[in-house]
């Protein structure tokens, strides 16, 4: 393991939900006027992210993104402890960065005083090893991990007629699958 690994992700989409909820830590970065406030509201991934972050923050409309995002947070949750902050920043001229960097830690420490490092952490665990355990079924009967007979699954490998027509004869003489 590492200690630190960052993975960007473009859009606001089930791929970048789905990268969230295996991260420690979730950055949502938006920038005014790219119509991301809209888009944010659409994905539902304002929920998963623990730190909003206004980029171009010097360009029109970052002031109104900002304040947008602070009354989004105010009205979603009452009885959470924590409210991600929102957190100006300007990449090309650095500004912010400290504080990015500081709210990313206090969300850090957070999560450690609380027990929800571990807590996120054992969540991720149940899918991993359910998808684990239903890969070594499939592959215990015979089947490709992938699921599904993909062409060349178990009746193929157990010397049946694999892909076969439903009802088509089979090589004992009886019919095929879906065909009794």
């Amino acid at each position: 393991g590492k200690d630190v690994i960052i993975v960007e992700t473009v859009g606001a989409g089930q791929v970048e939900v789905d990268i969230a909820a295996a991260a420690d830590t979730t950055l949502l970065v938006l920038n005014p006027g790219a119509g991301d406030d809209i888009q944010t509201l659409k994905a539902g991934i304002l929920e998963a992210a623990d730190i909003l972050v206004v980029n171009k923050a010097d360009r029109d409309g970052a002031d109104r993104l900002r304040a947008d995002l602070e009354a989004m947070t105010a009205l979603k949750d009452t009885t959470k402890e924590r409210r991600p902050p929102v957190v100006p920043t300007e990449a090309v001229n650095g500004q912010g960065i400290d504080g990015l960097a500081e709210a990313i830690e206090a969300h850090r420490d957070y999560l450690r005083r609380t027990n929800g490092l571990a807590a996120r952490r054992r969540s991720r665990l149940r899918p991993e090893l359910l998808a684990a355990a239903a890969k070594a079924w499939r592959e215990a009967r015979g089947r490709p991990a992938g699921g599904g007979d993909g062409g060349g699954g178990a009746a193929r490998r157990s010397g049946g007629r694999g892909g076969a027509p439903a009802g088509a004869p089979r090589a004992g003489g009886g019919p095929g699958p879906g065909g009794r």
